[in-house]
């Protein structure tokens, strides 16, 4: 292991159109060190791995507009991103690996039309490319990223608590996951049709699911042959399916003298949502920017990667004594919020 210092930034650029929309535009940096467990591999023997990591780093340039009425909101993005080292899994010799370098680019759309009080529509789509820049393998696609998907969603309001929805799903085909030659054949695309039926009732939360409703068969993951062409393992995935969820939330009450705090992070939108009960009274802090009682905490970031990157909170023995002592001398209405480090 080497000292290897990295460093981050993000500039952004937003514009109010008034009637129009929002135009904006992100330039930013970011890295990312391997871990342990990445480091190491899944193979304890016969396996050679030296410890020696890359860091993973990107500069990314991103681009968007935004729209919003009573009745629709749209969201258009388009990416750009350039890395360096690239943490990638090799399902042959079960280890982490730096790719040469390497891009990504796409475009990514979601709309949401309110058609009536009973119909609501919805889209998501996403084209993406992921290619290596120089190397052995330059301008080969990366393993694992489909050039499309998309998730159109249909959902009748039934009663004010009780809500039946429709989607269907397409995953445009996808290099197998260990080829990087770009030798092999490609995993095919598929479609799915999923139904649900959620709603609630006397403080229970419930959810009928059927996925699958066409018993399609299909797959997402498959290992190659480095050898033969056509020759390849697959992982076959759940055909027609239902699943039933049921749920009750409890909150704790008659707490006179007591503040508790609960803390989420949701990774994908660094969403904080905080809970504080004072006195048998409840108040609700869902923001992404700001948390209360001076509790220090840092949003976790995502690439626009088939991997998910994740920077862990951390909360050192002095941050906890420091947010012991504020709750001491500040009742809950006078709790201060600060903009997230």
């Amino acid at each position: 292991l080497t000292y290897d210092p990295q460093y981050a930034f993000h500039l952004g650029y937003e514009r109010n159109l008034n009637s129009l929309g929002i135009i904006f535009a992100r330039l930013g940096r970011s890295f990312t060190y391997p871990n342990v467990d990445q480091r190491v591999g899944q193979t304890a023997f016969n396996v050679s791995h030296d410890f020696k990591l890359r860091t993973q780093t990107s500069n990314d340039f991103e681009i968007g507009y935004s729209f919003q009425n009573d009745s629709i909101r749209v969201h258009n993005t388009f990416y750009y991103m350039n890395l360096r080292s690239e943490i990638y899994y090799d399902s042959v010799d079960f280890l982490n690996k730096n790719l040469d370098p390497s891009k990504r680019y796409g475009f990514e759309s979601s709309i949401n039309y309110l058609v009536n009080s009973f119909i609501t529509l919805d889209n998501s789509f996403t084209f993406a490319k992921a290619k290596m820049r120089s190397g052995n393998y330059k301008d080969n696609e990366i393993p694992g990223v489909p050039s499309m998907s998309n998730t159109f969603e249909i959902t009748f309001k039934i009663l004010d608590d009780l809500h039946f929805s429709t989607n269907l799903y397409y995953k445009g085909s996808t290099r197998m996951i260990n080829d990087t030659r770009n030798f092999q054949v490609k995993m095919p695309e598929y479609f799915l049709l999923n139904l649900g039926l959620k709603g609630s009732l006397k403080g229970f939360k419930f959810a009928l699911l059927a996925n699958n409703v066409l018993d399609k068969s299909y797959y997402n993951y498959a290992v190659g042959s480095a050898s033969t062409y056509n020759a390849y393992n697959t992982y076959p995935l759940s055909e027609f399916n239902m699943m039933f969820k049921l749920r009750k939330d409890f909150w704790l009450l008659n707490l006179k003298n007591n503040i508790i705090s609960f803390i989420l992070s949701a990774s994908a939108h660094s969403l904080i949502v905080a809970f504080f009960i004072s006195g048998e009274k409840l108040i609700k802090s869902d923001t992404s920017m700001t948390v209360v009682n001076l509790v220090e905490s840092f949003p976790s970031a995502q690439l626009k990667t088939n991997y998910e990157f994740n920077n862990v909170a951390s909360y050192t023995k002095a941050v906890k004594n420091k947010q012991e002592q504020e709750i001491r001398k500040n009742s809950i209405s006078s709790t201060k919020r600060v903009k997230i480090k």
